[in-house]
């Protein structure tokens, strides 16, 4: 929050992938770029119940997401487990928007890079 908009210029390092929980990514979906925030890891279990969003069967505490986190009723079957070289990714807008839980986990190696900057361009 806020979220990335058009206009915003994104700024991120194509050579750093090595992703830590909490990154922002940049990856492609329908021909669309989109930036998405990394919530589990290769071999972790992503779980979404009445509770919440579980990894590894513990519920996470996302301070500075402010929606719920829910199943889709099209998209993945919960629980998953990632194997290696895939990460599960989620939007910030969690009740408005395509992610993992529509898409599935994210191959790394399909990723472009990791986000260090938002550079707002609009509304000056």
């Amino acid at each position: 929050m806020p979220a990335v908009q058009d206009g915003d210029l994104v700024i991120f390092n194509r050579f750093d992938r090595n992703y830590a929980i909490g990154d922002l990514v940049v990856l492609d979906f329908e021909g669309r770029r989109q930036v998405r925030r990394v919530v589990a890891h290769p071999g972790d279990e992503v779980n979404i119940t009445d509770e919440g969003l579980l990894v590894n069967g513990a519920i996470q505490q996302e301070h500075e997401i402010y929606y719920l986190t829910h199943q889709f009723e099209e998209g993945v079957e919960f629980p998953l487990s990632l194997t290696p070289g895939q990460i599960f990714v989620l939007g910030d807008s969690r009740e408005q928007v395509t992610d993992s839980r529509i898409y599935g986990p994210v191959n790394i190696s399909d990723t472009h890079g990791k986000v260090f900057t938002v550079l707002r361009r609009r509304k000056f």
